[in-house]
């Protein structure tokens, strides 16, 4: 049940759906990989195109798309640097991140959970945004649904999808399902999982 009262308006409805349904889920399945991670500090000194201040307001960014009090920096600083490898190979990528990080508060790590989002609401249908928020879910699970750091953990619901749809999703949660179970059959006989 969500705890929050949440406007029809507010673009982020979908993240904070993500934040409280999901959670518990990720909660459980994550456990080991938390304590693995506990203490972790997380730099982006080694970034190559980004800068570390960079590096720092993109990962205030993706925790702010999709928070998760379970989750440790270092899960989210795996989107930072694969936003940092796409612009690697693609200066245009890179310009579209500098540009979207400038549209963002000066103060935007200062800020708290609500005006961070205000401030990327105001900014939702932008390129840097959509690059955001596809990057971050990207960077937890693969196009199967298998995640990147629990081995054979699949995901197997809407909370794979960067955005809400036209439509009631259920037939494409059915048939990414379905496409997963075909996978996972096919993996199990070729014994890779």
């Amino acid at each position: 049940m969500i705890e929050q009262d949440i406007d029809d308006a507010d673009c982020l409805r979908r993240r904070r759906f993500l934040q409280t349904v999901a959670g518990g889920t990720m909660f459980m399945t994550c456990l080991p990989l938390r304590t693995a991670l506990a203490g972790v500090q997380v730099s982006f000194d080694d970034l190559s195109v980004l800068g570390p201040s960079e590096g720092q307001i993109l990962l205030e960014v993706t925790r702010t798309l999709f928070p998760h009090s379970f989750l440790d920096d270092t899960i989210y600083a795996q989107a930072v640097r694969q936003m940092d490898s796409m612009s690697s190979k693609d200066a245009a990528q890179a310009d579209q991140i500098r540009v979207g990080l400038e549209l963002l508060p000066e103060n935007f790590i200062e800020l708290d959970q609500r005006r961070r989002e205000a401030a990327l609401d105001e900014i939702s249908d932008t390129v840097f945004f959509k690059l955001a928020r596809r990057t971050t879910i990207n960077a937890v699970c693969n196009s199967y649904g298998r995640t990147h750091d629990v081995p054979n953990l699949f995901i197997s619901d809407g909370s794979q999808f960067c955005s809400s749809g036209a439509a009631p999703p259920t037939l494409t949660i059915v048939t990414l399902a379905i496409r997963q179970a075909e996978h996972i059959v096919g993996q199990l006989k070729a014994g890779a999982i």
